[in-house]
């Protein structure tokens, strides 16, 4: 009996540890694992942990992670996410306990931080476009090394995308925005910054019953901002497979006149909402200087002592009743409309009172107007020290005015809360005049438009020593950075980040920064060297070490140092080059001597890439190394056509033809953009990618057409029909096109370009025309006056001689495509058809269109007639109607 006693205890006791045992073994992977928040937790917080989920279940399989509202979870694994108000601004802790974690963060935005820095502990990676996430362990999730924490050492980090063009946000949809404000939280920026023109319909206001007026967002048929061309079809440009409709614009841009500024404002309400809710402060630029800023018609109803003078015009005196009535209406509205936005900020250009398009000269106060007490102002500011430019400090009297006015209505609203800060282009350009003339409390915000390289006057022991001077003095200053400009180093590699960023800041006393941006790829490796310099523990985190881990992030485990050596060469050496704001991509000569070195650079950087190995494992990786190699293709593709192209200008502007002929046959515009379309279509194409597409398409390859009119390879090709311009658009497009089924390029001209009146019809009989040409013949022009028409190439380069708009040789010929709608009977019109060429004029024929018929004439140019041809059109009987011209061989 004792014997079976005992062995009954042996078996019991070996049960139990086999069973200990097996629980050991199966404690590791207890189903579900959860990641447990208060019930009450911030919007910001419940995404950021849904995203730590998502993310662990594609990183640690084996486990099951679920997200638990409440933290009294019995899960013996877990991980957990509080907002404890311990520590630093934004600050967060991670701890392990047992076999659980615990992020704890100073605020919601704190455990936002802390859930993102656990994953990227885990080797996730977040990035301006994208996320990366490491190949599937099968390691224990909580063992983490050691506890850990860290803290901002900069209070504000603005993301500032700028409204102005097609590859910038000005077409983005609600989900494109969202993805920007999503991306921006991960990497840690805490305030995103939007600007928009005055002519923007996303704000408008009421003030004495007149509604502000305003323009259209730029699109590919409507919006003409800063040099947008418009275009038939963008499906039918090289690269037209990625669009998905015909009109390349935000949704809300499809629509007109109301319905457009309805749409427009209803989305950016969405999109500031959706950033507050994810804990990201919302600050908005608000130009109160410009002319568009302060309609005539609105000024107007000002009494004279409302309004100070400057040259013929006027600005509102905010120390009237009634001027502050006009700044109140701008206040109550825009405030009303995005109540989210804080800070507002003030914008105005360096010198205030500026014109709006194509022209930024500031206009000159009249001190004459000034009251008495503003008189005594100025000359008591005038009179503390030598000044420059006294115009610029009575304009800026002026605007520290306009800036207490803002302030004044913000008390008065009920928003004490509400900062009002002062933004402008430059740095010293202006804030020694602002600074003496605004309250001390506003916030400076200088962009340097003039320099191609963020902002060098901060990087230098003089200039942090000037800057620190009015910190000590009280005066913040968040200066902003650039990652790209929009006017010389606009497409290819970024800038290069600054080095030991956050002791810049510091010593310069600033205590925020932000960057301006308006590409969002390949932007991440700019943002995350910046963003995570300003981190307590990768403080001035030198860029090696930055490239080496979005090396592994974007490439896989194993290619750090091949693919880290390649990203510090890229961003440092790369070229960086054109821009989206005026009617030509290109208008810096390209030197063909540095054509050989960026093609050398391009294949020492495919060399690195060579060396990359990826693993099928890691699928974030595996489209990467397309992509890179793709940049540097494209790269030295576009700089050898560009070169090559502005060689053959400069040829025949020489008189040598052989040789113009012999650069441009070694040009092939249409395989880069080919070239660009597919690799950037390797990571999934952004907004951003798809406006590169149209800015080449429309603002580059149209230079090539143009330059092989000009040379005998093309013919000209011209179609009349209507053309939508912007009255209210900055610097405004002038170009339209028409791109046929063939593929090919046709300038488009309409009542604007030259005249007369445009028609449409779709009954016209186009029999035995090509499809092509139907399209053609379904829209018009018609005169009841003579007309004189250049034969105009689709575009020059911007180096093509000036005195040259057309050019031939040999035998050429004239074909014209006539239709008129309004023709009921043979006979209703008649026109004389002439040719010019400087002095010379021959009739070549009289034409007598059809009822409802589409027709063609062909006539001889003669063979003296080599340049700058002319065509006359006049009327005989009726009117004169054209659809279309085609000139060449």
């Amino acid at each position: 009996m004792k014997n079976k006693c005992e062995y009954l205890l042996l078996l019991f006791a070996t049960v139990c540890i086999s069973i200990k045992a097996e629980s050991d073994a199966v404690l590791p992977h207890e189903k579900p694992v959860a990641v447990a928040l208060s019930s009450d937790a911030p919007t910001a917080v419940q995404s950021a942990a849904k995203d730590l989920v998502a993310a662990l279940n594609k990183v640690f399989p084996d486990d099951d992670f679920v997200m638990k509202s409440g933290l009294d979870v019995k899960n013996a694994r877990r991980i957990e996410i509080v907002v404890d108000g311990q520590g630093a601004f934004e600050s967060f802790r991670i701890a392990k306990n047992g076999q659980s974690l615990r992020i704890s963060g100073a605020d919601p935005l704190g455990a936002v931080y802390g859930i993102y820095a656990l994953l990227e502990y885990y080797g996730c990676g977040f990035y301006l476009t994208y996320d990366t996430y490491p190949a599937p362990e099968k390691g224990l999730w909580w063992n983490i090394e050691q506890d850990f924490a860290d803290e901002p050492l900069i209070r504000e980090r603005y993301s500032f995308n700028w409204h102005n063009f097609l590859s910038g946000c000005s077409s983005w949809d609600l989900p494109q925005w969202r993805v920007w404000i999503d991306q921006c939280r991960k990497l840690r920026y805490n305030i995103i910054m939007v600007h928009a023109y005055a002519n923007n319909p996303m704000f408008t206001f009421r003030f004495n019953g007149i509604e502000k007026p305003v323009g259209w967002l730029a699109s590919t048929a409507q919006g003409r901002d800063w040099g947008t061309a418009h275009v038939n079809d963008v499906r039918r440009m090289f690269g037209g497979e990625y669009f998905d409709g015909p009109v390349y614009a935000a949704p809300p841009a499809l629509l007109s006149g109301d319905r457009q500024t309805k749409a427009v404002q209803s989305m950016m309400k969405q999109v500031f909402a959706y950033a507050k809710a994810q804990g990201l402060k919302v600050a908005f630029q608000l130009d109160i200087d410009t002319d568009q800023s302060n309609p005539d018609e609105m000024l107007a109803l000002l009494p004279e002592n409302a309004k100070i003078k400057a040259d013929s015009v006027f600005r509102p005196n905010p120390e009237t009743p009634e001027g502050k009535a006009f700044y109140k209406a701008i206040f109550d509205n825009i405030m009303s409309l995005y109540p989210e936005i804080n800070p507002l900020v003030i914008c105005h250009r360096a010198d205030p009172a500026q014109r709006t398009g194509n022209s930024w000269k500031p206009r000159i106060f009249d001190l004459e107007t000034f009251p008495d007490g503003w008189q005594k102002e100025y000359n008591g500011i005038k009179n503390r020290q030598e000044w420059e430019d006294h115009n610029r400090l009575a304009g800026y009297v002026w605007t520290g005015k306009v800036m207490k006015t803002f302030q004044a209505l913000a008390q008065e609203s009920g928003r004490p809360d509400l900062v009002i800060s002062q933004a402008s282009w430059g740095l010293k350009h202006w804030i020694p005049y602002a600074d003496a003339c605004s309250p001390k409390d506003i916030a400076f915000i200088p962009l340097d438009a003039n320099e191609a390289h963020s902002l060098p006057e901060i990087d230098a022991p003089e200039e942090l020593r000037y800057w620190r001077s009015f910190a000590d003095s009280g005066r913040r200053i968040i200066p902003i950075i650039w990652s790209h400009h929009d006017d010389m180093t606009y497409i290819g590699r970024t800038h290069t980040p600054f080095s030991n960023f956050a002791t810049l800041l510091e010593q310069g006393g600033f205590d925020s920064y932000g960057i301006i941006h308006w590409l969002l790829r390949p932007h991440g490796l700019y943002f995350k060297s910046h963003s995570i310099q300003v981190w307590q523990s990768t403080k001035n985190q030198p860029l090696e070490e930055t490239c080496r881990t979005m090396a592994l992030h974007i490439f896989g485990k194993g290619n750090e140092t091949a693919g880290g050596e390649y990203l510090f060469d890229w961003i440092n050496n790369a070229p960086n080059f054109g821009r989206d704001t005026w009617q030509w991509m290109i208008d810096l000569p390209f030197k063909p001597e540095k054509c050989d070195s960026f093609r050398i650079g391009g294949e020492r950087r495919k060399a690195l890439l060579d060396k990359i190995t990826i693993s099928q494992n890691e699928p974030s990786a595996i489209s990467h190394p397309a992509y890179w190699k793709g940049v540097e293709d494209f790269n030295i593709r576009f700089r050898t056509d560009e070169t090559a192209l502005q060689q053959s200008v400069a040829a025949l502007k020489a008189g040598n033809i052989t040789e113009a002929k012999a650069f441009i046959e070694k040009t092939d515009p249409v395989s880069t953009i080919k070239k660009y379309a597919a690799y950037t279509s390797t990571l999934g194409m952004t907004r951003g990618d798809l406006g590169i597409l149209v800015l080449m398409n429309l603002k580059w390859y149209p230079s090539f057409i143009g330059q092989r009119q000009l040379l005998g390879y093309e013919d000209y090709r011209i179609d009349f029909a209507p053309t939508v311009h912007e009255p209210m658009a900055q610097a405004p497009g002038i170009r339209s096109f028409h791109i046929d089924r063939d593929d090919k390029l046709w300038l488009t001209q309409g009542e604007k370009e030259i005249g007369g009146k445009q028609w449409t019809s779709m009954k016209i009989n186009a029999q035995g025309l090509s499809e092509s040409e139907k399209e053609i013949v379904c829209n018009g022009l018609a005169w009841t006056e003579p007309v004189q028409l250049p034969i105009l190439p689709a575009m020059l380069s911007h180096f093509a001689p000036k005195d040259m708009q057309s050019r031939m040789d040999g035998k050429c010929k004239l074909r014209l495509y006539v239709a008129d709608p309004l023709v009921k009977k043979t006979g209703d019109a008649e026109f004389d058809v002439i040719l010019y060429c400087g002095s010379s004029e021959k009739f070549v024929g009289t034409i007598v269109p059809k009822p409802n018929m589409a027709e063609i004439y062909e006539y001889d140019i003669p063979e003296n007639y080599t340049q700058n041809i002319i065509l006359g059109i006049q009327p005989k009987k009726g009117r004169a109607s054209l659809c279309g011209i085609v000139a060449g061989k």
